[in-house]
């Protein structure tokens, strides 16, 4: 009777074990994809937005005054601000580069500018 009891619990476990060891698999390969995901990330500057003032964003506003001719923009005023011509001459760059266009300095404009590493 104990042989049956051990066969009838142990049974059920021997079946899923397999499903259970690759689900863990899978688990463990879309946490190493959302961790290199990150790491592309953190490896651009922050993301900026109208009403941000940082140093970094001076850098973008000189980058964008380098693409100006390309972009056919105005230049920007250097000052930090992420003011509304900022705002202006990244949404003119991501259109121009067929970026998603929302005005946002993000890891794929960052990326375009030259700035991201990946």
């Amino acid at each position: 009777m104990r042989r049956i009891l051990s066969l009838a619990i142990m049974l059920p476990l021997l079946i899923l074990a397999p499903a259970t060891a690759t689900a863990a698999a899978q688990s463990s390969e879309e946490s190493r994809q959302s961790a290199a995901r990150m790491t592309a990330v953190a490896q651009c500057p922050p993301t900026f937005s109208r009403g941000d003032n940082a140093e970094m964003i001076v850098a973008l506003q000189r980058a964008l005054n380098d693409y100006s001719y390309e972009v056919k923009g105005p230049d920007l005023f250097v000052d930090g601000a992420y003011g509304p011509k900022t705002e202006a001459a990244v949404i003119n760059f991501q259109s121009w580069y067929g970026l998603q266009v929302d005005g946002i300095t993000g890891p794929e404009t960052w990326g375009q500018l030259g700035f991201c590493t990946w």
